[in-house]
């Protein structure tokens, strides 16, 4: 039976706060992977603070390019394509980044990724690694 009692101990607010090593959050202060929010704003671009967040670092300027490019890729579908979805899961399970990207890759066939042949070939002819 439903009581007020079980009732309020479900629905109880529990006062524990997460533990995370990525962002530490304090009075008037946001640190990301030890870096100031709002340096991290001001000086760096989404694909860099986005490779912050998975692996820890910044990337060079190479790496912060082709992750950009990767991203700017996805625009035309947004974030829902089958590869993209394998290449986030495969990611979230603590696989590499290159492994998730080699996932993403492997989705792609016959009904899907047609369009990406003119962005291989200039990952192809530029050096961004």
């Amino acid at each position: 039976m439903i009581t007020e009692k079980s009732l309020k101990e479900i629905f109880k607010v529990n006062i524990c706060r997460w533990k995370t090593a990525i962002t530490l959050i304090e009075k008037d202060c946001i640190i990301t992977r030890g870096y100031l929010i709002e340096d991290l704003i001001e000086n760096y671009s989404f694909a860099e603070v986005i490779f912050l967040l998975l692996m820890g670092e910044l990337p060079s300027k190479n790496k912060s390019k082709m992750l950009n490019a990767i991203l700017v890729s996805f625009c035309d579908h947004g974030v829902t394509p089958p590869s993209t979805q394998v290449a986030r899961l495969t990611r979230s399970t603590g696989s590499s980044l290159n492994t998730s990207l080699a996932a993403g890759l492997l989705a792609f066939g016959e009904n899907h990724a047609g369009a990406i042949e003119k962005a291989m070939k200039l990952f192809r002819n530029h050096k961004f690694m």
